[in-house]
């Protein structure tokens, strides 16, 4: 990705980032994310013009929150089968629609933040 995902929040299960779609197309976001996850380590949603981006904690520790521009995702060269969830061991759950609702808020937040700055 030539952008970096912003950062939103994180919690015991997944972390959580943002963008906004005019600065990525929405396939090639999801084509990013599954040359370097498994499905069941990530969800998009998209509401009111916001990607909100969930990513499991545990899919890869190597993956450090808003660092993903293509020099450093190309230098992992990560083997998607090494973080496949384990036997007996829950892939990421779609968070609840109260929750997507709240991350939305913070992304939105987060969003406004960095563009005020970048005026």
């Amino acid at each position: 990705m030539s952008r970096r995902l912003t950062f939103v929040r994180e919690d015991s299960d997944c972390r959580v980032f943002t963008e906004h779609p005019k600065n990525i197309h929405p396939q090639r976001l999801s084509a990013e994310l599954s040359s370097r996850f498994t499905q069941e380590q990530f969800r998009i949603c998209l509401l009111r013009n916001v990607y909100v981006i969930y990513l499991d904690r545990n899919a890869n520790s190597d993956y450090n929150d808003t660092h993903c521009q293509d020099n450093a995702c190309k230098a992992l060269s990560m083997d998607r089968q090494r973080f496949a969830a384990p036997r007996g061991k829950k892939c990421l759950q779609t968070p609840s629609l109260d929750q997507r609702l709240k991350d939305l808020k913070m992304a939105s937040d987060v969003l406004k933040r960095q563009q005020s700055i970048a005026l």
